[in-house]
């Protein structure tokens, strides 16, 4: 029974849709992070900066053909790919800024934070527009 419906699926279709559902998620993350900067409440954007580059890692991830089951292996995957491929080092520079080397002043944090949305952002826009990539 598992391999009728496995065969039925279209893989290219969910992957497209799949993507797109977590790309409307990382506009509803900007939107929040962004918020959260402006009222100067740097953990709820440290937070959301956190899961909207996760998302955004993700999306990639499936553009590349990589599907993960679950969020932990999101970043095993990725650095995994990187080191294969070469690809996205810039990526992995912002993933080190904002999870392994964050500035020890409030204000610094908030700019990172607000840096590191905008680079996704744009980086969204450009995917959604042109089905470009890094």
């Amino acid at each position: 029974k598992y391999n009728e419906i496995k065969e039925k699926i279209n893989i290219s279709n969910f992957a497209l849709i799949y993507r797109k559902s977590i790309i409307t998620d990382i506009d509803n993350l900007y939107n929040d992070v962004v918020g959260n900067v402006q009222c100067g409440e740097m953990e709820p954007a440290l937070y959301g900066i956190h899961a909207m580059f996760h998302a955004f890692v993700k999306v990639i991830l499936y553009y590349e053909g990589e599907f993960v089951d679950r969020d932990k292996w999101i970043m095993l995957k990725f650095k995994q790919l990187v080191q294969t491929t070469g690809k996205y080092q810039e990526v992995m520079r912002v993933y080190e800024q904002i999870f392994l080397r964050l500035p020890s002043k409030t204000d610094e944090i908030l700019q990172l934070i607000m840096k590191v949305a905008a680079y996704i952002n744009d980086q969204i826009i450009m995917i959604e527009e042109a089905d470009e990539w890094i």
